[in-house]
């Protein structure tokens, strides 16, 4: 169980163990490092070069390239599956059929996002 903030800082990043679908991931943390049901967490990929400061040369780290969010779904001990909960707003444009108007209808729906090209191996954090 995950105790304090240094605690935190050896469990996360946690990895992608499996992709479920497009909209479904596994993390390898669970309820053993205090995961928790309805828990947001953001899933990404690193870069492959660390980013340097250009005055100084110092390393800044990895750039994260998010993939998506989501929310812990299920929690086993040892892993947790996480579901995208983000939602994309869709427009479609159509015509009346019963309508002699050349107006367009516009229909405003949501859809749930999916999360991008999640692969085993990303890595996930708690927002």
């Amino acid at each position: 169980m995950v105790d304090n903030e240094n605690d935190l800082n050896n469990v996360y990043p946690a990895t992608v163990v499996s992709v479920i679908d497009k909209y479904t991931v596994v993390i390898n943390r669970g309820s053993l490092h205090g995961v928790k049901k309805g828990q947001r967490f953001i899933i990404y990929d690193l870069s492959n070069e660390p980013i340097k400061d250009p005055t100084n040369e110092e390393i800044l780290g990895y750039l994260e390239y998010v993939k998506g969010r989501g929310k812990v779904v299920h929690v086993q001990e040892k892993m947790s599956t996480i579901e995208s909960d983000e939602e994309d707003e869709v427009k479609t444009k159509r015509r009346d059929q019963w309508s002699n108007s050349p107006e367009e209808i516009i229909e405003i729906k949501c859809e749930k996002k999916k999360f991008k090209d999640a692969y085993k191996g990303d890595k996930a954090k708690p927002v």
